[in-house]
């Protein structure tokens, strides 16, 4: 369900609704959603800033992404919570596949110190982009390093 524009954003002063407010209109708006965010623009860096202020089902966060539509028509994810941590992983793996060409899954997860189910989860959501992966022998998988064209 969306929210109401912020005063601000309606062009009201920002304390015409009480400090902090995140929207204009009844308390019962806040009280009958699960999740709401408030929307802001950064018009001289081009960000879209998303800020959960409320979140029945999970702690409150804060998004903020790069608008990309005329080169790639998506939107990057420039913060985020457990992003820097999972770039960092990726990284990880990433450059034990490129020292270690063919590494297994099973070496790979123990070398990374990665715990198993995330580095599995992250070694299948980035084959193909960061790295390839290969059937070997049994069950197994090797992973090579992808060779980037010139």
């Amino acid at each position: 369900m969306p929210l109401p524009a912020s005063p601000e954003s309606a062009g009201a002063s920002p304390d015409s609704k009480g400090e902090g407010s995140h929207y204009r209109g009844s308390s019962d708006i806040r009280a009958g959603v699960d999740v709401a965010f408030a929307v802001s623009q950064d018009r001289d860096a081009g960000l879209v800033k998303f800020a959960c202020f409320k979140n029945r089902l999970a702690p409150e966060f804060a998004l903020t992404l790069r608008p990309e539509l005329e080169s790639q028509h998506n939107f990057a994810v420039t913060d985020a919570p457990g992003r820097s941590d999972r770039d960092d992983a990726v990284a990880r793996l990433r450059e034990l596949i490129a020292g270690h060409p063919g590494i297994t899954q099973g070496q790979l997860i123990e070398r990374s110190g990665l715990p198993q189910k995330q580095a599995v989860r992250l070694l299948r959501e980035n084959s193909g982009r960061e790295w390839k992966a290969e059937r070997g022998e049994g069950h197994s998988w090797l992973y090579f390093a992808i060779d980037l064209p010139n």
